[in-house]
């Protein structure tokens, strides 16, 4: 979700390190001195053991202000706002060891939120929001900056689209999948964002499609296909998303149409055909739908 550690990161860029080993002088009532990294900072507030400590404020070269909050001996500690050279908030919430941990907002460089949540060494970790254009987008639980466990992905509508376990971004585990109108999709097991394991898909009136095996999104293994009626219509097994296998066919009327083998969605090796009335119509083998005649 967000680029490497990019909070602690803009501590390089706007020179927000500690002042350890460094004499200050003032200028203009503010205090010029080194950082760690001997690159020259400006810092206005409250000194001690010629350490930032207390409440203080970090500059840019432009002069506008880059951070301003607590500081610890040196360090960014307790609550605090970073800002973008252009005067938009970055950041606020709370810090420690000079980095984002705990609650805290985060902005792009235009004032939108992107994050509302909690922080550990500058990375989201733990229960969090991810907005986009002002939307809420994710809701839900956040490991080293990642969605990870459970949790809500919006529409930008406002509808929900997914609900269940993430892990490093991609859907993983059990969830329940919706359309942009908010109509259930898919409820069962996922594997990087696809259906994969046992589950179950559904018609837009809401009634059962398909129930049964899924391997990288695709229908393998064995299942049950449902008429948008609701009566069954296949059960065997499938092969990428095909009927292939052995398998029962019926009509919307619960008749049996064939039983026996399939290839590719067509009647292909022993099987037999029935008539409406369930008598047979042909037994043998068949060949791409057609009784082979001998």
């Amino acid at each position: 979700m967000v680029n490497k550690k990019q909070i602690s990161l803009l501590i390089i860029v706007l020179l927000i390190t500690s002042f350890t080993g460094c004499n200050f002088e003032i200028n203009n009532q503010k205090y010029k001195g080194l950082n760690k990294s001997g690159k020259e900072v400006m810092y206005e507030g409250e000194v001690k053991n010629k350490l930032a400590h207390g409440k203080g404020r970090i500059y840019y070269k432009s002069e506008s202000i880059a951070y301003e909050g607590d500081f610890f001996e040196g360090s960014r500690e307790g609550q605090g706002k970073m800002y973008w050279e252009n005067g938009n908030l970055m950041f606020e919430g709370m810090f420690k060891n000079d980095e984002a941990n705990g609650h805290g907002k985060r902005y792009n460089e235009d004032g939108e939120l992107l994050y509302e949540g909690n922080f550990s060494d500058s990375e989201y970790d733990g229960e969090g929001k991810l907005y986009k254009d002002g939307i809420l987008i994710y809701e839900g639980n956040f490991i080293n900056d990642k969605c990870n466990g459970q949790g809500k992905r919006y529409y930008l509508n406002g509808n929900i689209m997914y609900e269940g376990k993430y892990k490093d971004d991609q859907r993983n585990g059990k969830g329940i999948f919706y359309n942009e109108q908010g109509i259930l999709v898919y409820e069962g097991e996922f594997l990087d964002s696809k259906f994969n394991g046992q589950g179950k898909a559904y018609y837009e009136n809401s009634n059962l499609q398909y129930e049964g095996d899924f391997n990288g999104g695709k229908r393998s293994g064995k299942g049950k296909a449902y008429y948008e009626n609701g009566s069954l219509c296949y059960e065997g097994e499938y092969k990428e998303d095909s009927v292939n296998g052995y398998g029962k066919l019926y009509d919307e009327q619960g008749n049996i149409i064939y039983e026996g083998m399939f290839a590719e969605n067509n009647y292909n090796g022993q099987g037999t055909a029935y008539n409406p009335d369930s008598s047979i119509l042909n037994k043998g083998e068949f060949k791409a739908g057609y009784i082979v005649e001998e």
